[in-house]
């Protein structure tokens, strides 16, 4: 009776269809805020492909429990015992659901360009960033980078064709291209 009333989300793939995972892929997924998302993404990757997530060992029982739910395989690295952008190897896509306005400004270009060598050539980068926290009676938005900050780090990081690709639900969806 009170779903009527509130309105649902505006499109339920929305974090699949922004960052346009498909079978095969390696996927890596740095931070694990959405581990729902993740999950999904390991779907999507299918049994050809890899989907891994960096996070903290304390969220490692979250994103297993999300993985199970969705019925998929996750790799799970705690973020202490790997350097991001020293990954063996490359991914065709890295996704960073690590919110950025808790980072200072060297911090933020530290972590986009060890999110770029993560990234093979030809690959792309999809920063998430924004979401919302609950509050006591309503959700209220994180703070989140301006989007001309966020692209302008993914271009000094060496990002091609970088564009922002939409907000949903106070989601920001930013995409760069490494180049060949």
């Amino acid at each position: 009776m009170l779903k009527g009333l509130f309105k649902a989300r505006t499109l339920p793939n929305a974090p699949l269809a922004m960052i346009g995972a498909k079978a095969g892929d390696h996927v890596l997924v740095v931070g694990t805020r959405y581990p729902a998302v993740a999950a999904e993404l390991g779907r999507a990757t299918g049994l050809n492909g890899q989907t891994m997530v960096v996070g903290a060992e304390a969220d490692r029982a979250v994103v297993e429990r999300a993985a199970a739910e969705a019925g998929t395989l996750i790799d799970f690295q705690a973020e202490e015992a790997i350097a991001i952008g020293g990954a063996d190897h490359p991914f065709d896509i890295v996704v960073s659901m690590r919110p950025l306005g808790e980072l200072s400004d060297a911090d933020r270009t530290r972590f986009i360009t060890d999110v770029f060598g993560a990234v093979r050539p030809g690959g792309r980068v999809i920063v998430i960033d924004g979401g919302s926290n609950p509050g006591l009676l309503w959700r209220v938005p994180t703070r989140a980078v301006d989007s001309p900050m966020v692209l302008n780090l993914l271009a000094a990081a060496g990002g091609l064709a970088v564009r922002t690709l939409g907000t949903i639900d106070h989601f920001t969806y930013h995409e760069a291209r490494r180049n060949r």
